[in-house]
């Protein structure tokens, strides 16, 4: 059997492992792949067993802050975001950016905006659930209901303090 997260000391690093090898193995975006359900079945028992391992230590935030937090494994959020990234990746967009700032999905045409105006109505909330944001032009998805505020923030300042990782870069 294969590791596939040998090496990963941290839950950001198996996340960003696993968010790898879906986009690699998994069924719905390669159904050509032989054993691909087997395999990716195999990649979820094994990201579930090492995120469980994990919870309840405490990490550093980031390199450059001395801020730590302790990591509380939430099986059904990590379910949901994975959900709204695989399925934003099977749409296979054009000119679109896939990122996860935080516990949040955002999708966006980049460098044009309207480039997500064609699945309009597959990422909103008659297909995966999705809302338009439209002081960002972006859309997001949200795994956990949020209490709405007005920040000022701009996007980058949002995704500096929670991280961000890009699943998918526009092309």
């Amino acid at each position: 059997m294969t590791n596939f997260f040998a090496g990963c000391e941290t839950p950001d690093q198996v996340r960003t492992k696993f968010r790898k090898l879906a986009r690699q193995y998994h069924p719905d975006l390669h159904p050509d792949m032989p054993n691909a359900t087997r395999i990716m079945q195999e990649i979820n028992a094994q990201h579930e067993q090492i995120l469980r391992s994990f919870s309840g230590r405490e990490y550093a935030k980031s390199e450059t802050s001395e801020q730590s937090y302790t990591y509380t494994y939430q099986k059904a959020t990590e379910d949901k975001i994975m959900a709204a990234i695989l399925g934003a990746l099977g749409l296979r967009m054009k000119g679109v950016t896939i990122e996860v700032v935080g516990s949040w999905v955002w999708v966006y045409g980049s460098p044009d905006p309207s480039a997500t105006k064609p699945y309009k109505d597959s990422l909103g909330k008659n297909g995966l659930g999705f809302k338009w944001s439209g002081k960002h032009s972006k859309w997001y998805y949200s795994p956990t209901p949020y209490r709405r505020s007005y920040s000022k923030k701009t996007y980058g300042e949002i995704k500096s303090k929670y991280g961000a990782r890009t699943v998918q870069e526009a092309v």
